[in-house]
């Protein structure tokens, strides 16, 4: 909801009254969110004896689980993938906005919202519609959906398409992510289940970065709009093949 509302108000506020204002409003929200943390209480616990984690030793446990079911598996690989790639279509949507449809701050914010409005929305239809579906083949799908609307994106040639694909690109992307760890929750046992998650976590963050280091120079060397049709076509290939996997079944 930050997302959807943020983006659009920030790119109105950018074109009224300037970049500084916006920066200085969001310094502000610091102070805010520092002062409602005086403002609160909050109740100590875990006083008595606590077990010491060892980090080395909850790494490798949650490697471990992963690696051992090929489902858990495959989805934290196609995540990753999506991570490596995504990061980077975020990072250059400003640039392909002013170079490809020439669109300021305004229209940015626009496009911005359109694919947080999807992101919101599709988690939201993906509860209320797959209830006693298959998860696996859904998400594959929707995953797949979510590649060939980047790669429509990539082509839009007015601003009003480009929202369109967005949304379109977050919702099929929320939907994903939704059936994705449902299947991730139900399969990764509950003593594990903190360590799972936390590698895929990690793992996911590291992958934004490596997409963000190489995704730069390529996106220079291809163009900004042929590194996003790239995108797209490599994460449509990875959900396909995810049909060749346990996952469809799952």
């Amino acid at each position: 909801m930050s997302g959807l509302v943020g983006y659009s108000v920030g790119g109105f506020v950018v074109s009224l009254f300037g970049i500084s204002t916006v920066v200085l409003i969001d310094a502000l929200t610091f102070f805010a969110a520092a002062l409602l943390f005086l403002m609160a209480r909050f109740q100590s616990w875990g006083q008595g004896e606590r077990e010491h984690s060892n980090a080395f030793r909850d790494l490798v446990t949650g490697v471990r689980v992963i690696w051992d079911d090929e489902v858990v598996r495959v989805l934290t690989g196609i995540a990753l993938i999506f991570g490596f790639f995504y990061a980077v279509i975020i990072a250059l949507l400003p640039q392909f906005a002013a170079e490809y449809l020439h669109q300021d701050a305004k229209g940015l914010g626009l496009m911005r919202s359109a694919l947080s409005f999807g992101m919101f929305i599709g988690p939201v239809v993906a509860g209320l519609w797959a209830r006693g579906k298959r998860y696996g083949r859904l998400a594959l799908i929707m995953m797949l959906l979510a590649g060939l609307s980047t790669i429509a994106f990539s082509n839009s040639p007015y601003l009003w398409i480009a929202i369109a694909m967005l949304f379109l690109e977050g919702f099929f992307d929320g939907m994903s992510e939704v059936f994705a760890f449902s299947i991730l929750q139900a399969r990764i046992p509950n003593e594990a289940r903190g360590r799972a998650f936390g590698f895929i976590t990690s793992a996911a963050m590291g992958a934004r970065v490596i997409g963000l280091g190489i995704g730069g120079p390529l996106a220079m060397i291809m163009t900004v709009r042929g590194y996003f049709i790239l995108s797209g076509i490599c994460i449509a290939v990875v959900s396909l093949l995810g049909f060749l996997t346990k996952v469809r079944s799952a």
